[in-house]
């Protein structure tokens, strides 16, 4: 039948049928103030990081993206070499006999020409690549931007969760040490406090169980940043206006048909499969 009853009426339950002298070990040990509270470590409103800086620090440091970024680079210069004409040559050769009047000399110029268009068809070939590659950037920058904003979001909601945790255990803290003297001078049962104790170590574990959600999200974050684990890494923000008025469907639809980095890769795919058949 008890084990139907939550388990705080179970710990009540104990509390009350034990001894009097572990009952008193207890109350020493909720007495004790709470611990260093934690929330300064992740947590400054005045030199903290904001999320546009974890976004720009994410797409500075990112070895996927500057990988991405040379060979964007090496696009455009595939254009320019697309763009230079073939050099002329000129080749020269002679043969002579020994003791002989029997001798040769030849010379030969070479002068390539690129009939038909197909300069101008290697130029938008090169033209349609280094396309491709710099919506590949704006699409992997869009994504990581994008996982560091949610990852930064969850720290700074673990953190505040953190911190209203915090304030609950003080506050419970200082409720049972009010109950405690009342108790002491008889003018409360014992039974209150003892209930008020449950309460207290409750409560205390859930801290440490926010404590370490609050670390795995700076974890994540870290690691999207390109941060060692222990390196120190204080934010700073809040979710004030963070809900706005959801805009037309229709318009939205649209914008993202048109501006989507990822679609307007496939559309320059498209292009370069077209020049290279022209080529």
């Amino acid at each position: 039948m008890y084990l139907k009853r939550p388990i705080s009426f179970l710990l009540l339950l104990i509390v009350v049928w034990m001894p009097a002298r572990s009952v008193s070990v207890f109350a020493q040990t909720a007495a004790v103030p709470a611990a260093q509270p934690t929330l300064t470590r992740f947590l400054d409103q005045t030199n903290g990081m904001t999320a546009d800086e974890a976004v720009k620090i994410a797409l500075d440091g990112n070895g996927e993206l500057a990988a991405m970024r040379k060979d964007r680079d090496a696009a455009a210069a595939m254009i320019k070499q697309a763009r230079l004409r073939a050099n002329p040559s000129l080749e020269a050769s002679g043969a002579k006999q020994i003791g002989m009047t029997d001798n040769s000399y030849m010379v030969k110029g070479l002068l390539p020409l690129e009939l038909g268009g197909r300069r101008g068809a290697r130029i938008r070939v090169a033209e349609r690549e280094l396309a491709v590659r710099e919506k590949a950037v704006a699409d992997r920058e869009r994504i990581l931007a994008s996982e560091v904003r949610i990852k930064f979001g969850e720290a700074l909601a673990e953190t505040l969760k953190l911190k209203f945790t915090e304030d609950v255990l003080a506050a419970a803290i200082e409720q049972f040490g009010l109950i405690k003297a009342r108790v002491t001078e008889g003018k409360t049962a014992p039974l209150e406090e003892n209930m008020t104790l449950v309460e207290v170590n409750r409560l205390r574990s859930t801290r440490e169980t926010a404590a370490g959600r609050t670390e795995i999200a700076f974890l994540e974050l870290r690691n999207l940043l390109g941060m060692k684990p222990e390196e120190p890494m204080r934010i700073r923000g809040d979710f004030d206006g963070l809900v706005a008025p959801l805009p037309v469907l229709v318009d939205t639809t649209a914008n993202a048909l048109q501006t989507r980095p990822d679609l307007a890769g496939l559309r320059a795919m498209e292009d370069l499969g077209v020049a290279q058949i022209e080529q």
